[in-house]
């Protein structure tokens, strides 16, 4: 298992249960019983410090019972051996200004209509040359900013529905 950081307060299990301000895990526990998936703060306290793996189910109990919604979305990248290949999310999923993001996506959006030239030329041959891998490696760290950024919409996306439900 990969240890997802390298302090307790990193961890994105804890550092959602202190931002629901559920302060302990003792606080947690009756919380998860209450939304009916009973975890004990023993095991609390082994997935917050990357003993042991939380199971979908569990994850799933967490940001509910946190109301947020990041654990869900970074569960897979810290703990799956695909996951952890294919997606790229970091800790602060959910953490930035979506403002930021928003100009983010502005600014790759601008660089769509260039890409897809771009591509098409590198593509067109049906080879990857060595003097085209690094126009191909740009276009897809672009491509991978631009789903960065959609999840980051979407967890605020979620976070919103969280509150509008509450309101």
């Amino acid at each position: 298992m990969r240890n997802i950081a390298t302090q307790e307060d990193e961890n994105i299990y804890r550092a959602c249960r202190k931002r629901s301000g559920l302060s302990s895990r003792e606080a947690a526990s009756p919380a998860l019983s209450a939304a009916g998936h009973p975890i004990s703060s023993a095991s609390l306290k082994e997935y917050e410090r990357d003993v042991r793996v939380p199971s979908a189910e569990t994850v799933i109990a967490l940001a509910g019972a946190y109301g947020t919604p990041e654990p869900k979305w970074l569960h897979c990248s810290y703990n799956c051996p695909l996951g952890k290949q294919i997606a790229h999310t970091d800790s602060t999923l959910g953490s930035e200004d979506i403002y930021r993001t928003y100009f983010e996506l502005a600014g790759a959006f601008n660089r769509v209509d260039e890409l897809e030239v771009r591509l098409h030329e590198i593509i067109s041959d049906n080879k990857l040359t060595s003097d085209e891998h690094p126009i191909f490696d740009d276009i897809l760290h672009i491509l991978d900013q631009i789903n960065e950024s959609t999840k980051k919409l979407k967890v605020w996306a979620e976070h919103m529905e969280e509150q509008s439900g509450r309101a």
